[in-house]
């Protein structure tokens, strides 16, 4: 498809893109027919890339696809167009654009597209217009906007090689559907803590805020938990409705002006449950960790591989003088790490599915002295060679995916 000939007015370029957000979230991919030729089921696409001298590429389950063309020439010529000749440079050109290539200009409409959807509202143009600024003046931008109908998109848009370019990552209105997502009970029961702080930790895209959602969702649709549930998110994610409890959610720079100014500010709020999108620095830490003390329950995230160095990872931020105080109040009010990464399997019914692998560390009455003292270099050999009192590790749980009919695509 030449993207090119759609984008030729303001009006043009907003409805191609609505279009390609509604094609993202509804569009069924092609590995997911089920078994018998029934028709495939309808899919969320997990990310979308608007990027110069590429086609427009959306991801499904870790992979991309290109609903309108790679924007390659025929040939995947990949040699760089500063040594073509000018006539071999203007045909792969034209052909590139035939293919769906977006040009550094068309880049520029769609980002700028998107803006406007963004912040459609009257209302809404000197938010629009900061946004914009921020763009321009710091090289990236990031915010989230709802599409009636479609979803919710969390977007960041940045230069690169003097164009722009953005990547738009997907939330369905609702909740997904958590009984298909293999959660294993070690991570499930976690909903059940009352108090202290717990962590889910993990790469970009491992799926820690839907984890995060799944056990959000356990305490609200708990008659015996019912109480007020408080987001702090930058940008707001998953939309929950009231349940058994009042859900609150705040969104950093829209509701509230940083993470550690909500925190602050929460506390007068009558929270039960506290949710920080993430814990990303001192301030922050420092206050979800108060928090936890006070006797509420706190989830958050952190950019850690394993649970064994998520603790480190805290005890870093803060200054060596402070380091044996931070050490003391996670011994008291840690209660669990949580450590995931996606990966690809085959589903009982022979289709392509992404899996969570999980494992999990319960701080117990052996655990929290080597945090007290010091000794995090045992936590790893520690918490897999004590299994039980909730403890996972990666190959239990991948044993118990398996025994469910799940192969995995090594």
């Amino acid at each position: 498809m030449n993207i090119a000939k759609l984008l030729t007015d303001d009006a043009g370029t907003e409805a191609f893109v609505r279009e390609t957000l509604r094609k993202a979230v509804y569009a069924p991919t092609g590995e997911e027919h089920k078994p018998g030729g029934s028709q495939p089921q309808k899919s969320s696409a997990s990310d979308i890339f608007i990027v110069a001298n590429a086609g427009i590429a959306f991801k499904y389950h870790g992979r991309l696809e290109w609903p309108y063309g790679d924007g390659k020439p025929d040939d995947h010529n990949m040699l760089d167009d500063s040594l073509k000749d000018n006539e071999t440079f203007l045909r792969e050109r034209a052909q590139k654009e035939e293919n769906g290539c977006v040009s550094f200009r068309d880049a520029e409409k769609l980002v700028r597209a998107i803006y406007r959807i963004a912040f459609s509202s009257p209302s809404a143009a000197e938010e629009r217009a900061r946004h914009e600024q921020a763009l321009f003046s710091m090289g990236d931008d990031d915010f989230s906007f709802s599409l009636p109908n479609v979803g919710r998109f969390r977007c960041n848009t940045y230069r690169q090689r003097g164009s722009l370019a953005c990547t738009l990552r997907i939330f369905p209105f609702g909740l997904p559907d958590f009984s298909r997502m293999h959660y294993p009970p070690q991570v499930t029961n976690l909903a059940n803590l009352q108090q202290g702080l717990i962590l889910v930790t993990g790469q970009a895209g491992s799926g820690k805020s839907t984890t995060l959602a799944h056990l959000i969702d356990q305490i609200n649709h708990n008659p015996d938990r019912s109480g007020h549930i408080i987001t702090v998110e930058d940008p707001i994610e998953y939309i929950y409705k009231h349940g058994y409890s009042v859900i609150s959610q705040r969104e950093v720079e829209h509701d509230t002006e940083t993470f550690a100014s909500a925190l602050k500010a929460v506390l007068r709020q009558a929270p039960n449950v506290i949710l920080v999108g993430e814990m990303r620095d001192f301030e922050t830490i420092q206050t979800a960790v108060t928090a936890a003390e006070t006797g509420q329950l706190v989830l958050s995230t952190l950019h850690t591989l394993d649970v064994a160095n998520t603790v480190d990872r805290i005890i870093d931020v803060f200054p060596p003088l402070q380091q044996q105080q931070i050490r003391m109040q996670l011994s008291m009010v840690l209660k669990a790490v949580v450590s995931q990464e996606m990966v690809d399997a085959i589903a009982p019914d022979g289709s392509k599915i992404r899996v969570p692998l999980f494992e999990v560390m319960r701080i117990d009455s052996s655990i929290a002295p080597l945090i007290r003292t010091g000794r995090t270099q045992q936590l790893g050999n520690y918490f897999k060679y004590n299994a039980g009192n909730g403890m996972l590790t990666r190959d239990v749980c991948r044993r118990q995916l398996e025994a469910q009919g799940i192969r995995f695509i090594e």
